[in-house]
């Protein structure tokens, strides 16, 4: 449900829904490529708050799921940041495609 509101642009319901799988770090690991869509389908939406408080609120983001923050900070914040890889750019690409076919 948490995806369905954030293709919305739901946050608040968002939000709400995110708490039991974000919150639940054995279940992140488990599924990483789920909680993975759904982390880039928010940097997607690019809002500060609410990507800064999925950091905040759910270290899990933060330890695990790096990549794909510092691909969306090095897309849209400060590209002149140093430790950009490689490894970023398939990220780069999901979050630039998304946001053309979706949100343009």
């Amino acid at each position: 449900m948490a995806s369905v509101y954030l293709w919305n642009v739901d946050l608040e319901a968002a939000t709400r829904t995110h708490a039991p799988f974000l919150g639940d770090t054995n279940w992140c690991l488990r599924h990483r490529k789920l909680v993975e869509a759904y982390l880039l389908l928010a940097l997607v939406l690019n809002d500060g708050d609410f990507i800064n408080n999925l950091v905040l609120d759910y270290p899990i983001v933060r330890q695990e799921f790096a990549l794909v923050l510092g691909a969306w900070q090095h897309n849209e914040q400060r590209p002149e940041v140093q430790g950009f890889s490689m490894a970023m750019i398939p990220y780069i690409n999901q979050i630039r495609g998304a946001r053309r076919r979706y949100y343009d």
